[in-house]
């Protein structure tokens, strides 16, 4: 599991918060499992499963929180990779807490390099905290799943 923190420039987290609110959340560090060493691009292989986890501090209290997670392609075209609420999520404003969740990347994909945004947003929809890494999801090889086509 690669550590980005320890890669200032591997991510963004100047992403644009919703709404304008200011919600005083801090995110603290970003985990990806299977990603290189590399300093600014992820690579990922398609059909296995990623994991990634996020620890932050939320700035104020909220009953619920949400996920996002987005593909932001090179042309500025997004799309959902996934939505979701987190079930009992509940936290409270300078406590450390870690969101996890898994992917695994297809194959539709394979061979492009985006910007991958997390989002966490609050129970009023406002983004808590957002943090964006560029990944490459490497190109699909048949030996990857069948050893037949050595």
């Amino acid at each position: 599991m690669v550590k980005l923190n320890a890669y200032k420039h591997a991510y963004n987290v100047s992403c644009v918060m919703s709404g304008g609110v200011e919600t005083n959340s801090s995110m603290l560090d970003i985990r990806i499992d299977r990603c290189s060493s590399g300093e600014t691009v992820c690579y990922v292989d398609p059909g296995y499963l990623v994991s990634v986890e996020a620890d932050f501090i939320p700035g104020h209290a909220t009953k619920s929180l949400k996920l996002g997670v987005d593909a932001v392609m090179g042309n500025g075209y997004r799309f959902a990779i996934m939505s979701a609420g987190i079930p009992n999520s509940s936290v409270q404003p300078g406590i450390v807490y870690v969101i996890k969740f898994s992917i695994v990347p297809n194959d539709v994909l394979a061979g492009e390099t985006f910007a991958m945004e997390v989002d966490v947003l609050d129970d009023g929809n406002r983004v808590l905290f957002c943090v964006q890494t560029v990944v490459h999801i490497n190109p699909f090889i048949l030996s990857q799943l069948n050893p037949m086509y050595k």
